[in-house]
């Protein structure tokens, strides 16, 4: 623990050392001034601990949030150029809700945008309602799960990569016009030609095919980060009901998403589930509170959402594209 005036930093996991706590004891604290201060102290420990949890700081509403993400010594990034799985709106410029999905489900853990040639390495979340119960956004280290990793398995990813087809129109997931925002069938194979994808039409179905690194090397540390969404849109790791729900209505092979080794070959679903569980298994939570601020490097730790009750309104940026290794 250390203490900058009446600045308290600690770790929210200490356990793991993940995940620094910086905490105000006044809310009369800016923390765009704080930040524009301590630049080399906020990247330092992104890089150490893979985010940082700021909390107890004057940040009542959008306006301030987007006053201290302009301090953040980051490029911000348009993320509607990405190619989004599900359904979020643009609230000012670099400033997002976060995934609309039903309050009763969970949202796996899982790196923005891993599927994209492009990434962000830098994510921000900004508590402005916090939920009656339950809605914690948790956290897990990729450099840890990429260790934790069955060996013969984790060696058949890096060798192979993974690869991820996406199937659009026929009445699950998103349209493929929400998904690119345009209606124009031109502007997609064009958008898909310039990110490596590859696109095919079956009258106004679309099927889209995209082959990527599965374990990244962070570009400041070097260290190896489990990057991906295998095990989050793997057929075996969805509830069995909603499976067999989804199969029986466009079968198995028009399914939104499916996830296979970079070749083209089946994962198995043993697989599929060791890798899940490793994910539980790194699974760290803590509770919002108006007002917190997340910042998250985007490669280091994971993220995803736990099913809540009451409102919850939680506020997303994006910094830094960068070109996946």
């Amino acid at each position: 623990m250390s203490r900058q005036g009446s600045i308290r930093i600690t770790t929210v996991f200490p356990e793991t050392n993940f995940i620094a706590r910086v905490e105000a004891s006044s809310h009369e604290i800016g923390l765009a001034a704080w930040v524009r201060q301590n630049e080399a102290l906020v990247k330092r420990q992104l890089k150490e601990q893979g985010g940082i949890l700021f909390r107890g700081f004057d940040m009542p509403d959008d306006a301030s949030f987007l006053n201290m993400v302009r301090e953040l010594p980051f490029e911000p990034v348009d993320i509607s150029q990405f190619e989004e799985a599900t359904e979020r709106e643009k609230v000012a410029t670099n400033l997002y809700t976060t995934t609309a999905f039903p309050a009763s489900e969970t949202i796996s853990l899982h790196s923005d945008y891993s599927s994209s040639l492009d990434i962000c390495q830098y994510l921000c979340f900004f508590c402005l309602t916090p939920p009656g119960t339950g809605g914690q956004t948790p956290v897990a280290d990729n450099r840890r799960i990429y260790h934790r990793l069955n060996h013969t398995y984790r060696q058949q990813f890096e060798t192979l990569g993974w690869r991820l087809v996406r199937h659009y129109g026929t009445g699950l997931g998103l349209d493929w016009q929400d998904t690119f925002l345009t209606d124009s069938r031109q502007a997609v194979e064009k958008h898909c030609q310039h990110h490596d994808v590859t696109a095919n039409w079956d009258g106004d179905e679309l099927r889209t095919t995209q082959t990527r690194t599965a374990v990244i090397l962070h570009p400041e540390t070097g260290e190896k980060c489990w990057f991906n969404h295998i095990a989050f849109w793997h057929a075996a790791n969805l509830h069995p009901d909603i499976a067999d729900a989804m199969i029986d209505a466009v079968g198995k092979e028009k399914l939104p998403f499916q996830t296979f080794f970079g070749d083209g070959s089946d994962i198995p679903d043993p697989v599929a589930h060791h890798i899940r569980d490793i994910l539980l298994e790194e699974k760290r939570m803590f509770d919002w509170q108006q007002g917190d601020v997340l910042l998250l490097d985007n490669i280091l730790t994971s993220h995803g959402r736990e099913s809540f009750s009451g409102d919850r309104s939680i506020r997303l940026s994006a910094f830094h594209q960068m070109k996946r290794e």
